[in-house]
């Protein structure tokens, strides 16, 4: 399932180089190339209690492996068999997991608006969803 997800997005990234919009779940890599001089808009440790700057550091990310590996990938010579099995299978991997964890974030995100949440309990999964974003990172940073 990582390989057909590391298609989509290798096919998503072909796209936009070309000129294209990307639409859906992977419209945030329309704006890959502004991540580089994004600043973060976190200025004391408590403001990455915040869903949107949870969510911007997970595109940031996201954006930067995917966009670093579609370019390795497209740049080079070696036969398609051998960068898909051999050579960029681990960052093959890789972007499609953190692809794949800000998708779910999202998602999550969007489920806790829904109107027949009862507040208290959208409190509760507010939270969740900020330790589901900084257990995501965490790891990421850590390993």
């Amino acid at each position: 399932m990582a390989q057909q997800c590391a298609r989509f997005l290798i096919k998503s990234m072909a796209d936009l180089m070309k000129g294209k919009t990307l639409t859906g779940w992977v419209s945030y890599l329309n704006k890959f190339q502004d991540v580089s001089e994004l600043k973060c808009s976190a200025t004391k440790p408590e403001d990455f209690d915040c869903l949107d700057i949870q969510e911007e550091m997970m595109i940031v990310r996201a954006c930067y492996l995917i966009s670093d590996t579609s370019m390795k990938f497209a740049q080079s010579a070696e036969p398609m068999q051998t960068k898909w099995n051999e050579m960029y299978q681990k960052e093959l991997i890789e972007m499609s997991r953190v692809h794949i964890m800000l998708v779910t974030y999202q998602m999550f995100r969007d489920g806790i608006k829904s109107s027949w949440i009862q507040e208290n309990t959208k409190k509760h999964l507010c939270n969740l969803c900020k330790v589901f974003a900084a257990h995501d990172v965490y790891n990421d940073c850590s390993s």
